[in-house]
């Protein structure tokens, strides 16, 4: 699968942008590092379309979503988010071109392995549609620098568990495998997933200790590069946690499961309630 240049576990978190996050951004030191770590090896990639499996895309009842306009484009930071008195005025925006041919692959392969997939669009076909931090955060590190720019697809793959069996997320990522090698353009695909979210008292959804806890065994299901281990998690414990990566990461073990590419976890942190964790699976063993 050589049309696999570079696969990625990304978070996105404001926090490890310092342009919006300002001296909260001090807090997540190692997810930044991690990230211009990504960006290093994404560039060293060459990547001509990047697939962005995300957790916070438009969302369809029952169905992975593909954002399917002619372009995608979003903004982040103030006016359009809350963000620390000194960094207000500061914001950037991103439009990117939608590479819509393998969203139309990548629908078709799904059906095909049983995985309904469908395909978003505004009715004027001409409008982008809009992204969030889920694409944009990733995008600001490992596509906007890149010269010439990708095209991207974006997939929104997060679901409450009464919808898609854990098993349909595997079955997505081996579609797309076989989508990715039968391509003509180098593609890389980015996982955007922040971790447990209730690693706080004061944050969003409260303290839970199975933050921690779902957080470590993850990290370790990943360094072991046994991803299918995730199957075996206890939902209850994971909904504790309101760890939104399993079904993520389940996608990139259908994608990478038997390919022998080298799974390097590069930062783990828990700065605020939610973890983030960055890792890089080379196209190749690194050797030294």
């Amino acid at each position: 699968m050589d049309n696999l240049v570079f696969a990625c576990v990304s978070p996105h978190g404001a926090l490890v942008i310092p342009l919006i996050s300002g001296s909260e951004g001090a807090k997540a030191r190692a997810s930044q590092a991690g990230m211009e770590e990504l960006r290093r090896r994404m560039e060293a990639a060459r990547p001509e379309t990047i697939v962005i499996l995300e957790t916070h895309s438009m969302l369809v009842d029952g169905a992975i979503s593909l954002l399917d306009s002619a372009k995608v484009s979003g903004e982040l930071g103030a006016p359009h988010t809350v963000v620390p008195p000194e960094a207000a005025g500061h914001y950037f925006s991103l439009t990117f071109d939608v590479d819509r041919e393998l969203n139309v692959a990548i629908m078709a392969a799904g059906r095909a392995s049983n995985v309904p997939v469908v395909r978003v669009r505004h009715f004027l076909e001409s409008t982008p549609i809009k992204i969030e931090w889920g694409s944009l955060i990733p995008l600001w590190y490992l596509g906007a620098t890149l010269m010439p720019q990708p095209k991207v697809v974006i997939a929104g793959v997060a679901f409450p568990r009464n919808q898609l069996s854990l098993e349909a997320y595997i079955d997505f990522g081996r579609a797309l495998r076989t989508v990715i090698a039968a391509a003509d353009r180098r593609i890389a695909v980015i996982i955007s997933t922040d971790l447990a979210h209730t690693h706080a008292a004061d944050g969003r959804y409260g303290f839970d200790p199975a933050a921690a806890e779902c957080d470590a065994a993850l990290l370790e299901v990943v360094r072991a590069d046994a991803l299918d281990r995730l199957l075996e998690f206890d939902e209850d414990w994971v909904d504790r946690a309101k760890n939104e990566a399993i079904r993520p990461l389940l996608a990139l073990h259908g994608l990478v499961e038997g390919t022998g590419r080298r799974v390097e976890v590069l930062s783990y942190e828990a700065p605020t309630y939610y973890g983030m964790m960055c890792a890089a699976y080379d196209q190749s063993p690194r050797v030294g």
